[in-house]
């Protein structure tokens, strides 16, 4: 019935609850009275994560069957560095938007921040960096607190002293005016001669006795002689018989090279830890794979070494068929 709050005792409380909430993270924050809608909702979230007493499991837990991780959980009203999608962004725009955590979103596990300086006022994203622990940098105004303070004057008495008091006096022995001076004087160093004559060195005998220190490396011309390293690959391949297939590679004159070079690759890829193992599924085919051959040379046409890489075919790939 209307009037009968006590009917409904329950949801009653749980306003109180949310509004009671609402009311410290409001006070806590200093943020603009019209983000009360985002608070309420941000502290109905947090009940719905948490445990209660009449039941051991949380809501959320009983409703998907999951427990409920709190790792996301952020203090209301912090501010945060928030970087924003916007596909027409410069390189030199700022990466990030300065603004205040205000709740998460439905549907996303990004958060909604309230940001004063951009356009739209309220920005949804999952990359932002939060301080929680400094809530006071970064607020636009501080809320208006009336403090009522009574003032009493109370009287104060009136303390006579007796005049027989005697205050000795001590005399010291004051020093001269002329040890004054010598104190205050600047202090002033002799310089020997032996250093004056130093400083009238020639830089080039210090040269002679100090030399500088240079590279030792031997320095290569940045542009080679004859010029083949600016063409292209297949204008200086002087090796257009490179083996293509395995059989080639180990039938063909050079074939301990090509299997050296094999062996070299299996070795990295086990190192490296390339792949794991594993059994192939039910109803899955395997992706092939295959050798290729590449004789390195240097400018001067002379072999470096054989180049060897198992690769797969890529290509044989099926996107899997709902």
């Amino acid at each position: 019935m209307p009037g009968t709050p006590q009917q409904n005792g329950v949801v009653e409380r749980r306003n109180r609850t949310l509004m009671d909430m609402v009311r410290c993270m409001m006070t806590h924050s200093t943020l603009p009275d019209f983000l009360w809608g985002e608070a309420l909702k941000t502290a109905a979230y947090i009940l719905n994560q948490v445990p209660s007493k009449s039941v051991s499991k949380t809501p959320y837990e009983l409703m998907t069957g999951k427990r409920p991780s709190l790792k996301h959980f952020h203090v209301w009203g912090c501010k945060a560095e928030v970087k924003h999608f916007n596909p027409q962004q410069k390189k030199l725009d700022m990466k990030t938007i300065s603004g205040f955590f205000i709740s998460y979103s439905v549907g996303s596990r990004g958060c909604r921040f309230y940001c004063p300086s951009h356009s739209t006022r309220v920005i949804e994203s999952d990359r932002a960096i939060f301080f929680e622990d400094d809530l006071e940098i970064g607020v636009p105004t501080s809320r208006p607190v009336t403090l009522k303070e009574d003032r009493t004057f109370l009287p104060v008495p009136f303390v006579t002293l007796p005049t027989d008091i005697v205050i000795p006096v001590v005399q010291n022995n004051i020093p001269n005016v002329q040890e004054y001076d010598d104190i205050a004087a600047p202090l002033v160093i002799e310089q020997e001669p032996e250093h004056i004559q130093d400083q009238n060195v020639d830089q080039d005998d210090v040269a002679e006795v100090f030399p500088l220190r240079r590279s030792q490396r031997a320095r290569k011309s940045t542009i080679s002689n004859d010029f083949l390293v600016y063409l292209q690959e297949h204008e200086f391949d002087l090796h257009d018989n490179d083996p293509i297939t395995f059989n080639e590679a180990v039938s063909c004159p050079y074939a301990p090279d090509w299997i050296n070079a094999m062996h070299d690759e299996l070795t990295s890829i086990s190192d490296n830890e390339v792949w794991d193992l594993m059994e192939l599924p039910v109803g899955c085919k395997p992706v092939g794979c295959k050798w290729v051959f590449k004789t390195k040379c240097d400018p001067s046409g002379k072999i470096e070494r054989y180049k060897a890489r198992l690769v797969a075919k890529g290509y044989s790939q099926r996107y899997p068929s709902c």
